[in-house]
C-alpha cells in the first residue's frame, strides 16, 4: 500500500509535464475551497479558477491511477509469469519434459502468483512416455488466477466508471449552483441580473469543466486499463502455450474409448478367472503343496519322538545294569577281602577249625569268584591283611585283637549293613573266643547270607524298577508320538476343510463378481451409446455424462461388494490357517507333555538312587561315581529331549511360516485384484469430471 501511494503521487506529479494541467492546477486554491465548504461557505465554489483547478486535480488523479496500476500490477504479473515460464525449463519436447516435470511441479506449485493454479492443473495430468493433460492449461491458468490474489485487478475496470459518476455529481452540483444564482437575479435591478447572470455562467464554467475533466479521465483509464488487461492476459497465454507445446492433450472421448477397451479386457479376465478349471487347477495346485508342507513338518515329530523314547529305555536298561554290576562288584569285592583275610587268620589258629576254616575258605572261594573285576586297591590291603594275620601269633590275644581290629576297619569300608554285621560279628567274637572259635565263624557265615540274601533283592529291585521305568518311558514316548501323529492329522484335515470352504466361498464370490462385470459391461455399453449421442448432439453432453456417471456407480457397488466377500474369504482362510496352527500347538503341547512325564520319570529315578545312596553310599567310592555317571547320562537325555522339544518347535514354525506365505500370497492377490477394482472405478469416476 505505501509503495502503491508513493507511484499515485509520482504519476499526479508527471501529469504536469502537460502544459494544460501544470497553467491551471492549484491545489492550494483546491483545498482552500473545500474547507470554506465545510465551514458552510459556497460563495468561492462557482469561480472559474476553483473549477479549472479542480478539473487539473481530476485529470492528473487518473494519470496517478495509471502509472501506479501499471507498476503494482502489470508490470509485476509479466515478470512473475516470466519465471514461471523460466521454471518450467528450457526443453520444449514433451519426452524431455517428462523427466523435468517432477522440478517444475514443485518450483510452480509454490509459486506466489500461479501456484494454486498450477496444482490444479497438475492433478489432470497423468505422466506416462509423455505428460498426458485432459484439459487446456488456460482453462486454469489464467489471468483470473491473478484477479483473485490482486485487489487492484478486481477495482481496475470499475474505476472509469467512478471518474464518470464523478463528472456527472460535479455537473449536477454545478447545476444547482447556476439555478440559486439564476433566481437571486430574476426580480432585482438591472446590476442585479447582471451580476447574477456572471455567476451563472461561471456555475456553468464550473459544471461543464468538471464534467468534461471526468468523462475525459474515465474515456483515457478504460483504454489505458484495456491495454494493461490485453498485456496481463497476452503473458498467461503465453504461459499456457509454452505448457501446451511441453505436454500432450488426451480428449475425454478417447479416455472413454480406452475405459471401455479396458472394461472389455478387464471382463474377460474375470470370465476366465470364474471358469471351474481355474477353481480346479487351483485346488489341485495348494492342496499337496498344504499337504506336504503339514506332512513334512510333523513327519519329524513322529520320528524323533519314537527315536527318543527307544534311546531312553536303552539308556535307562544300560545305565541300570552298568550301576548294579558295579555295585555288585563293589560289594563282592568288599566282602570277599576281608572273609580272605580271616581265612588265612584261621589256618594259623587252629588245627581242630580246619573244617570250619574249609568251609570258609570254600564260602570265600564262591565269593572270590563272583568278584573277578576287584580293584588293585582292595587286591593290596588283602596282601597286607594276609600278611599281617600269617606273622601273628595263632594262640596269641593280641592277634585276636588284631583280628578285631582288622574287622572293625573293613566293617567301617563296608558300612551301611556289612558294617553293622561285621561289627557285631567282632564283638561276639571276643566275648566268645575262650569258648570256641566256631560259633564266631557260624555268625559271620550267618552275616554273609543275610548280606547276600539282602543284595539279591537289591538286585531284583534294581532291575524292577529299571524296568517299570523303562516301560514307563517307552510307553509315554509311544503316546506323546500318537497324539503328535493323531494332532497332525486333524491339523491337516481341518486345514484342507478350511481351504475347500475357503475356495468354494471365493468361487462364489467370483461368480458373483462377474455377474457384477456383466452389469458394467451392460452400462459401459449404454455409456457408449450414450456418447454417440453426445456426438451428434452437442447441447446434451453435460446431461449424457451424467447419466453415465450414475449407471457406472450404480455398476460399482457389486464391485465393492465383491471385494468385500473377497475379504471375508481371506479371513475365513487365515482363520482356517490359525485353527491349523492351534492343532499344530497341540502337538507341540503333547510333546511338552512328554518331556514333563520324562522330567518327572527322571527325577524319581533320582529320587531312587538318591535313596539307594543313602543306603549303600557308604560302601566305596565307586557307588558315588556310579551314581554320579548315571546323573549326568540322565542330564545329557534331558537336555537331549529338550533340544528335541526346540527342533519340534523349529519344525512346528516352519509349517506355520509356510501356511503363513500361502495366506499372504493369497491375501496379496486379493489385495491386488481390490486395487485394480478400485483404479477402475476412479478412472470412471474422473472421466465425466473431466467432461
Amino acid at each position: 500500500m505505501p509503495a502503491f501511494a508513493v507511484l499515485f503521487l509520482v504519476g499526479y506529479r508527471l501529469s504536469y509535464f502537460f502544459p494544460v494541467l501544470s497553467t491551471k492546477s492549484d491545489l492550494a486554491t483546491v483545498f482552500n475551497v473545500f474547507r470554506e465548504i465545510g465551514a458552510g461557505e459556497f460563495r468561492n465554489v462557482g469561480h472559474p479558477e476553483f473549477a479549472f483547478a479542480l478539473a487539473c486535480a481530476i485529470v492528473s488523479s487518473a494519470a496517478g491511477l495509471a502509472l501506479a496500476i501499471l507498476v503494482m500490477h502489470v508490470f509485476a504479473i509479466r515478470l512473475a509469469l516470466r519465471s514461471a515460464l523460466k521454471a518450467l525449463g528450457p526443453k520444449r519436447d514433451p519426452r524431455a519434459f517428462r523427466g523435468e516435470f517432477q522440478t517444475a511441479d514443485q518450483r510452480l506449485s509454490n509459486h506466489p502468483l500461479v501456484g494454486h493454479a498450477w496444482s490444479e492443473f497438475a492433478k489432470t495430468c497423468v505422466k506416462e512416455d509423455v505428460v498426458v493433460r485432459t484439459v487446456r492449461p488456460g482453462s486454469l491458468i489464467s489471468a483470473s488466477a491473478a484477479r483473485e490474489n490482486l485487489a487492484g485487478l478486481k477495482l481496475m475496470p470499475t474505476i472509469p466508471g467512478y471518474f464518470v459518476g464523478l463528472g456527472l455529481l460535479l455537473t449536477f452540483v454545478g447545476l444547482v449552483i447556476a439555478l440559486s444564482k439564476a433566481a437571486g437575479g430574476v426580480a432585482g435591478s438591472p446590476e442585479n441580473m447582471t451580476q447574477s447572470l456572471r455567476e451563472l455562467l461561471d456555475a456553468a464554467t464550473f459544471k461543464f469543466a468538471t464534467s468534461i475533466a471526468g468523462l475525459f479521465a474515465s474515456l483515457a483509464l478504460a483504454l489505458t486499463f484495456k491495454v494493461y488487461s490485453i498485456a496481463i492476459e497476452t503473458g498467461f497465454e503465453r504461459f499456457a502455450r509454452a505448457i501446451e507445446a511441453r505436454t500432450t492433450f488426451q480428449a475425454p472421448q478417447e479416455a472413454l474409448q480406452r475405459l471401455q477397451r479396458t472394461s472389455d479386457d478387464q471382463l474377460n479376465q474375470l470370465k476366465a478367472i470364474n471358469d471351474v478349471q481355474f477353481f480346479t487347477r487351483l485346488g489341485s495346485t495348494i492342496a499337496p503343496a498344504l499337504a506336504d508342507a503339514v506332512e513334512k513338518a510333523v513327519k519329524p515329530l513322529a520320528a524323533q519322538l519314537e527315536a527318543t523314547a527307544n534311546k531312553l529305555d536303552d539308556n535307562s536298561r544300560t545305565g541300570a545294569e552298568g550301576l548294579i554290576t558295579q555295585f555288585t562288584k563293589t560289594i563282592q569285592g568288599s566282602a570277599g577281602a576281608e572273609i580272605s583275610a580271616l581265612a588265612g587268620v584261621l589256618r594259623e589258629t587252629k588245627e581242630a577249625l580246619e573244617g570250619v576254616r574249609g568251609n570258609l575258605a570254600g564260602s570265600s572261594e564262591d565269593f572270590a569268584r563272583k568278584i573277578a573285576a576287584a580293584t588293585e586297591g582292595f587286591s593290596r590291603l588283602v596282601g597286607q591283611a594276609g600278611d599281617q594275620f600269617n606273622n601273628a601269633n595263632s594262640a596269641s590275644r593280641e592277634t585276636m585283637e588284631g583280628l578285631l581290629a582288622a574287622l572293625r576297619e573293613a566293617g567301617e569300608q563296608a558300612r551301611d549293613r556289612m558294617n553293622s554285621g561285621v561289627s557285631e560279628a567282632g564283638k561276639k567274637a571276643a566275648t566268645m573266643l575262650e569258648t570256641g572259635l566256631g560259633e564266631v565263624l557260624s555268625r559271620v557265615e550267618k552275616q554273609m547270607g543275610s548280606f547276600q540274601t539282602a543284595l539279591a533283592g537289591f538286585q531284583e529291585r534294581v532291575t524292577e524298577e529299571s524296568g517299570r521305568s523303562a516301560a514307563a518311558s517307552k510307553d509315554a514316548a509311544r503316546a506323546a508320538a500318537t497324539a503328535a501323529g493323531e494332532a497332525a492329522r486333524e491339523a491337516a484335515a481341518s486345514i484342507r476343510s478350511g481351504f475347500n470352504e475357503v475356495v468354494t466361498e471365493l468361487r462364489g464370490d467370483m461368480e458373483r463378481m462377474s455377474a457384477a462385470m456383466r452389469a458394467s459391461a451392460a452400462a459401459f455399453a449404454e455409456q457408449a451409446r450414450a456418447h454417440q449421442q453426445t456426438t451428434e448432439q452437442s447441447t446434451v453432453v453435460a446431461t449424457a455424462f451424467g447419466k453415465v456417471a450414475n449407471d457406472v456407480s450404480s455398476a460399482s457397488r457389486p464391485l465393492v461388494q465383491s471385494a468385500d466377500r473377497i475379504t471375508a474369504s481371506t479371513e475365513t482362510m487365515a482363520r482356517a490357517v490359525t485353527e491349523a496352527s492351534a492343532a499344530i500347538r497341540v502337538g507341540q503341547d503333547a510333546a511338552k507333555t512328554l518331556a514333563d512325564r520324562l522330567e518327572a520319570n527322571q527325577r524319581q529315578v533320582e529320587a531312587a538312587w538318591k535313596s539307594y545312596d543313602e543306603r549303600f553310599g557308604a560302601v566305596d567310592q565307586v557307588l558315588a561315581d556310579a551314581v554320579k555317571a548315571l546323573a549326568a547320562e540322565t542330564t545329557r537325555q534331558q537336555q537331549g529331549i529338550a533340544q528335541f522339544v526346540r527342533d519340534i518347535d523349529a519344525g512346528c514354525a516352519d509349517a506355520i511360516q509356510k501356511l503363513h506365505t500361502v495366506t499372504s500370497s493369497l491375501e496379496q492377490n486379493t489385495t491386488d485384484l481390490a486395487d485394480t477394482f478400485e483404479d477402475f472405478l476412479t478412472n470412471v469416476r474422473r472421466v465425466p469430471a473431466n467432461a
